[in-house]
């Protein structure tokens, strides 16, 4: 059988494009984009694009229109580097061969809708998203503390376990902590795993928290949140950061307008805000002070437990208590002479039961690092210096230079200096799937706040079925989860994100290694492709439960080889009774049951089981062997069509006959 022939019939009927029947029942599945490397899918995770086109075919027999984009990751990714010798990165011989070996695994792409990360038209769509995202607020520029490596020059986020030498940089971060409740919530109501929850979760470092309540001089009150209260009495000074925080409440009239000045054109480290701040342990006053430091929208300076707070007072000649011997408190009230479990404890209890404060949650990670120091990338260079021009809008999508720098269009006159850097991949994975809705499939630029993106965002949301590589969780699942809170706060009628996440573990050698150059073992698929059916391989990668890994085994496809034949022989052999059998219909009725619930490995099964006891070992009528056909035909699109083709004189495809009722 040619297959290449099959799939330009395919192609020539438009089965995979939606064809614009607003009035049709819609489904939207999104499986992600495969990242980019020379050789295709030689690390063998095939199974995320092959669960995608299995239930985008069933819903296609549904007669339902569906939005099923294919994609290529070759953004954000250290291979894009100031060097020639790299520069092969930047051609099309990678999304190619994705594209070949899904084309010939039978992924259902519409040739002319292929979304590559690298070309003008997404980062058109990103970079559009990303002034967006930071006019908003959303996305932060500034001083934080990151980790760096100093032999790749890259960073990462100091609050991700690491054990990388940390400093102070300008970056740009996306700022959840208005959302992050939300974030939370929309965790706990996805249906998954626990232990995947607990992980998408614990990515925030949640603790508790005492919520105090500080009795300001002016008459306001600061709601802070303690995670270490028994250093409540050590407090010395509070910092009020104007990029994190409206201050406006916490200035007092005599500094008010000294302190909109500094806000402006901050000249010093901090400067004081007039009013004090009541500590409720020790009952002194704390000054409060409006600078932007530190990250955190409040920062409580303690000296006692902190050489950085120590020199800072010291520096400064803030007044200090000494609160800690041996760590033993004391200058604590009541917490005097306790150690510092004990203290902890004790001031929950004492403070919650007085009801001056409430014990709560709260998250150390409030703001994911999108900014690293590789030489490429959709970063915006210039959002610094924004003020002097109109908008960056006009001047989309930003060009390349012959070192792959970003930078504006030479005719554009913008003061200072291009930044090196380029937008992290957890951003530009996690604005794939809300990207793709109005990417290409549908045929314009549009910010994903606007309202022209909220209708085709309502139209196509939620994703009926989000597959997602457990080991990509973060980029994957809760950056999307992320993005998509961020539209809810403008457009807070759209319900959610996705109906069904599906969580594929990862591909692994027989010896049970990763698939990876340096352990020598990567899977030349191209000659996977050349020696077995496509549906062989299809049947392989969904035969074992994808919540397990899988185990990249050739003999196996060989049997499904074996196994596909004797289907196709005796079919096209067979002497076909005239009477219907009912256990065809059930077998149907069964599979779309299966179908309906996204429970791929139990169709699998049951397609396999079905196969054995009643084409293998019983007779049918060719109207038994047409109902077959149509259940089998999202995971053997190949064998379908052809046994369609040659017993029904099929001239279209098999998808046109519907799903059997």
């Amino acid at each position: 059988m040619d297959y290449a022939d099959l799939y330009n019939k395919w192609q020539n009927e438009k089965y995979f494009v939606i064809d614009g029947d607003r009035l049709k029942e819609k489904r939207y599945v999104f499986s992600s984009f495969p990242t980019s490397n020379l050789y295709g899918f030689q690390n063998g995770k095939i199974r995320g694009a092959v669960i995608g086109d299995v239930l985008a075919r069933y819903h296609r027999l549904q007669n339902r229109n569906v939005l099923f984009p294919i994609g290529f990751n070759t953004l954000s990714q250290s291979a894009f580097i100031e060097s020639r010798k790299s520069s092969n990165a930047l051609n099309d011989d990678i999304p190619k061969l994705f594209y070949n070996q899904l084309l010939r695994l039978g992924v259902g792409i519409d040739s002319n809708k292929v979304i590559d990360l690298r070309k003008n038209g997404y980062i058109s769509n990103l970079q559009l998203n990303f002034i967006n995202l930071y006019e908003k607020g959303y996305i932060k520029y500034h001083n934080a503390i990151v980790m760096q490596d100093e032999k790749t020059n890259k960073i990462y986020d100091s609050n991700i376990t690491g054990s990388l030498a940390k400093k102070s940089m300008r970056v740009f971060e996306l700022d959840v902590k208005d959302i992050l409740d939300n974030i939370i919530s929309d965790i706990k109501d996805l249906d998954i795993d626990n232990e995947i929850k607990n992980e998408l979760v614990d990515y925030f470092k949640p603790h508790d928290v005492l919520k105090i309540e500080l009795s300001c001089s002016n008459g306001n009150v600061l709601h802070i949140d303690m995670d270490s209260p028994e250093y409540l009495g050590g407090v010395a000074y509070i910092f009020l950061n104007p990029e994190h925080m409206k201050i406006e409440d916490y200035v007092s009239v005599d500094e008010y307008d000294s302190i909109m000045d500094y806000v402006k054109n901050p000249k010093t480290l901090f400067m004081y805000s007039g009013i004090t701040a009541f500590n409720p342990l020790t009952g002194d006053n704390i000054p409060v002070f409006i600078s932007n430091l530190y990250s955190a929208d409040i920062y409580l300076g303690i000296p006692s437990v902190s050489d950085e707070d120590m020199t800072l007072a010291e520096t400064e000649g803030f007044e200090y208590r000494d609160i800690l011997d041996d760590n033993i408190l004391m200058n604590s009230d009541f917490l005097d002479g306790m150690d510092i479990n004990s203290a902890h404890n004790a001031i929950f209890e004492a403070f919650t039961n007085a009801e001056i404060a409430k014990c709560g949650k709260a998250y150390l990670h409030t703001s994911i690092l999108i900014h690293q120091l590789d030489k490429f990338g959709a970063l915006f260079p210039f959002l610094e210096y924004k003020n002097n021009i109109s908008s960056l809008e006009d001047y989309l999508p930003f060009n390349f230079s012959s070192q792959f720098r970003p930078i504006l269009s030479a005719d554009v006159k913008i003061p200072g200096n291009a930044i090196d850097g380029t937008m992290a991949s957890n951003i530009s994975t996690g604005l794939a799937p809300l990207i793709s809705i109005t990417y290409d499939e549908i045929g314009f630029v549009e910010a994903l706040t606007s309202r022209g993106n909220y209708f085709e965002l309502a139209n196509f949301l939620p994703i009926d079925t989000l597959i997602v590589d457990k080991d990509n969780i973060i980029n994957e699942l809760l950056m999307p989860l992320v993005i998509f809170n961020f539209i809810k706060k403008d457009f807070p009628d759209l319900e959610r994100l996705a109906n069904r996440i599906l969580i594929v573990d990862k591909t692994l050698d027989i010896k049970l290694n990763d698939i990876k150059r340096s352990n020598n073992n990567l899977i030349d698929f191209d000659n996977i492709l050349d020696k077995h059916n496509p549906d062989a391989v299809r049947l392989f990668s969904l035969a074992s439960p994808i919540s397990e890994k899988l185990i990249f085994n050739e003999y196996i496809i060989d049997d499904y080889d074996l196994f596909l034949k004797k289907i196709k022989n005796r079919i096209i052999k067979c002497d076909y009774s005239m009477d219907n059998d009912i256990k065809f219909n059930i077998f149907a009725e069964d599979a779309k049951d299966l179908l309906d619930k996204c429970k791929l490995n139990e169709y699998i099964s049951l397609v396999v089981s079905f196969t054995e006891s009643n084409i293998f070992n019983a007779d049918f009528s060719k109207h038994d062997i047409l109902i077959y056909l149509k259940v089998v035909h999202p995971i053997f699109p190949f064998l379908s069509e052809e046994l369609y083709e040659e017993l029904f004189n099929g001239r279209f495809s098999i998808v046109n006959e519907g799903y059997p009722l």
